[in-house]
């Protein structure tokens, strides 16, 4: 439930703000996301906006400058420095590689 919820409201989440919503203190909060994902909040709340972000290069036309926003991001400079620390591409390369994925299958 709380992953669901972190995932529902990823373009604005805080940890206070979903520890108030479940009647935990942020430190309770934090270790039950640590026990059960292997990362801080900070960590997984990261991991699930480049996921978010992954699914709209892939799916959408969204200019890639909109993208940290919708995220929940306020820097493209952050967002390009962790998507490329997590995916190992640019944001730009990740929509190109799966345009070609795309493309590819539809003429299949």
């Amino acid at each position: 439930v709380i992953m669901r919820y972190i995932s529902d409201n990823i373009s604005n989440i805080t940890l206070e703000q979903t520890s108030q919503f479940f009647g935990y203190s942020g430190t309770h909060l934090s270790k039950l996301i640590k026990k059960y994902t292997g990362n801080s909040f900070v960590t997984h709340v990261t991991n699930q906006r480049i996921l978010k972000a992954e699914a709209l290069l892939a799916k959408t036309d969204v200019p890639i400058s909109s993208i940290p926003h919708m995220v929940g991001l306020d820097s493209n400079e952050y967002f390009f420095r962790m998507f490329r620390r997590i995916n190992g591409i640019t944001p730009l390369a990740f929509r190109k590689a799966h345009s070609k994925d795309t493309n590819s299958e539809t003429q299949q």
